[in-house]
């Protein structure tokens, strides 16, 4: 194997005996899909469009359907074995996936159709188009500029330039591919349901401390409340209107596309909120023409709630401990201000994760559409818990946090090795689509490699 650079120097040393060729050598032909004539029946013949297109394979579910009397020509129609290339828009632009389904099929005109010749494996190119490496060429070459709707170069993505092995050996290292990605996937799948556990456990401890206090032989009592159930027989059942002062709510000027940094302002998004933790890092920096509103600036101990968000995370609270950087309240967010002789507010925070608040939030939010859903201010107030003293929201608080930080700790290693196999995944796919793999004599090593790797996590 020679570490000569090709004459594209930006792929990297290959094997001295690998050509470098223009895609279209090794291709039938490289076109767009066509413009549908979408029906409103389901008779019509399925469309592939880009929402279709995942690194994963195709998304059935997304096709739409073109009108079956107006299919006639070849423009946009499938066979098994193209690759199938998103076009259009950024971050999904560059998927690329195999067609693999029978019968007949059309990709639309935001869908690149890739024809391999006999000397092409169509796997190998699909993989090679996953890589770092070509997936920098698709955004700086084939499709440059920072529009929403930047588009691939249908005639550059031709001029391409592959490594292009004996198709027996790209056969080789599709197979090869095939196998080894699809063991680390399936790692990544039980680590991902692993930290879903730990999620779900996360969640029972604390509604186990905030609902039913901390001492197992506490006597009990019916709340007479379908989702709060049985309660320690001294906590009061109170709404959280009784605990409030007031509610804000903060502003969304337009903001630049980037975090602040340094000395500027910056207006949180929605999700600092997420999960119970509040993440100082989810915000938008303010434009240096806009003065910043003082009393919307967010400081610790401050208990913030999403107002709007999709129906899992709508209602998400976390309390602010730390001093952040100079962050405003977006509107998108009320900020709870709560009686500190009556609240702790780590413990509020707690109370609005637990079961019985998220059974009130989920049933009376609003909203047409299911990824975004609005709760307003009169169902905040109207949320109904049963309350500890003062004291007792201390001790749950202390012990809370205590447990949470070893399950933490846990989903920070699970979320750590996810990355770690990520990261594997993508150069054993480099390494091997560039001839830096031996697929035949590295075989044994990458196991153990994957071995290990799980094990770590």
């Amino acid at each position: 194997m020679s570490n000569a650079l090709n004459n594209a120097g930006w792929i990297g040393p290959l094997p001295a005996a690998w050509d470098v060729v223009p895609l279209k050598h090794r291709t039938e032909y490289v076109s767009r899909g066509r413009s549908p004539d979408y029906s409103d029946t389901d008779d019509g013949v399925p469309v592939v469009n880009q929402a279709c297109i995942y690194w994963d394979g195709l998304r059935l579910a997304n096709m739409k359907r073109h009108r079956r009397e107006t299919s006639g020509g070849f423009r946009g129609r499938l066979l098994k074995h193209d690759v199938l290339i998103n076009s259009t828009g950024t971050g999904t632009l560059g998927r690329a996936v195999v067609f693999s389904e029978d019968g007949e099929y059309l990709a639309d005109s935001h869908v690149t159709i890739v024809r391999a010749s006999f000397d092409l494996e169509p796997r190998y190119l699909r993989y090679l188009i996953e890589t770092d490496i070509y997936q920098g060429f698709i955004y700086s070459v084939l499709a440059p500029g920072a529009t929403n709707q930047i588009e691939l170069s249908r005639q550059g993505l031709r001029a391409m330039p592959i490594p292009a092995p004996r198709v027996e050996q790209q056969r080789s290292i599709a197979d090869f591919l095939d196998r080894k990605t699809a063991a680390i996937d399936e790692l990544i799948a039980k680590k991902k349901r692993l930290a879903a556990l730990l999620q779900e456990k996360r969640q029972a401890v604390i509604t186990q401390a905030v609902t039913k206090g901390l001492d197992p032989n506490v006597k009990m009592k019916e709340s007479g409340v379908e989702w709060i159930g049985r309660v320690p027989e001294h906590w009061e059942l109170r709404p959280l209107r009784r605990h409030l002062s007031g509610i804000e709510q903060g502003w969304s000027p337009s903001c630049e596309n980037r975090p602040a940094d340094g000395d500027e302002w910056g207006v949180v998004k929605v999700g600092c909120v997420n999960y119970g933790r509040f993440d100082p890092t989810e915000n938008k920096a303010l434009p240096a023409s806009l003065e910043p509103v003082p009393s919307l600036e967010i400081r610790p101990g401050d208990v913030l709630m999403s107002r709007a968000n999709t129906r899992e995370l709508v209602g998400s609270a976390a309390h602010v401990t730390d001093t952040p950087q100079r962050l405003l309240l977006c509107d998108k967010l009320f900020r709870l201000r709560y009686i500190a002789t009556l609240t702790n507010p780590a413990f509020l925070a707690f109370l609005l994760q637990a079961r019985p608040a998220r059974e009130q939030i989920e049933r009376d939010a609003t909203g047409a559409s299911g990824s975004m859903q609005n709760i307003g201010q009169d169902t905040v107030r109207g949320l109904l818990f049963a309350w500890p003293s003062m004291r007792e929201q201390r001790d749950i608080v202390q012990f809370v946090q205590q447990s949470l930080a070893q399950l933490d700790s846990l989903r920070e290693h699970v979320d750590h090795s996810v990355t770690k196999l990520r990261e594997y995944r993508q150069s054993l796919i480099t390494a091997a689509v560039t001839g830096k793999l031996d697929v035949t004599a590295d075989e044994r090593t990458v196991d153990d490699r994957l071995t290990a790797l799980e094990a770590s996590g």
